[in-house]
């Protein structure tokens, strides 16, 4: 199996699984390999020398493997609130909020801009996290 390197969140994240189903990091064969990136990860198994990696469906789908989604993650561009009065933080606010900005990041394989441009306080974003759609169509769909 192969994983993105530590340091990035994704390790961390695929400890967590693992802890949650009570599987030992020494019970999966080349669990100790590592690339720098998601793509690294994804030519690794392209390339046949990783059955497996962890990682994210966009690269998965360049090199034209299958891909079992297994969690939804949410990512918070976080400020602090006199930041919202700044002419270049409303700028950016305004672009992610903007519709041909979020039909360019839905036509990402994996991606979704729900929420993209919304000023959320911390608790709540917190309190808001989803489990991935673990129905039989999103479970795993194949490249053609």
């Amino acid at each position: 199996m192969h994983q993105p390197r530590l340091g990035f969140g994704h390790p961390l994240l695929l400890e967590g699984l693992l802890n949650e189903r009570q599987i030992a990091e020494t019970d999966i064969h080349g669990f100790e390999q590592s690339e720098a990136t998601h793509a690294g990860v994804a030519a690794y198994v392209a390339s046949e020398l990783a059955d497996a990696g962890f990682g994210l469906e966009r690269p998965a789908r360049y090199f034209q493997l299958d891909f079992i989604s297994m969690v939804n993650e949410r990512y918070f561009l976080v400020c602090r609130s006199a930041a919202f009065d700044d002419p270049v933080m409303k700028k950016l606010l305004a672009i992610l909020a903007d519709p041909a900005f979020k039909t360019s990041v839905n036509a990402l394989p994996g991606y979704d801009s729900r929420g993209s441009g919304v000023v959320t306080p911390w608790a709540e974003a917190l309190s808001t996290a989803e489990p991935a759609n673990q129905g039989p169509e999103a479970r795993i769909s194949r490249t053609p």
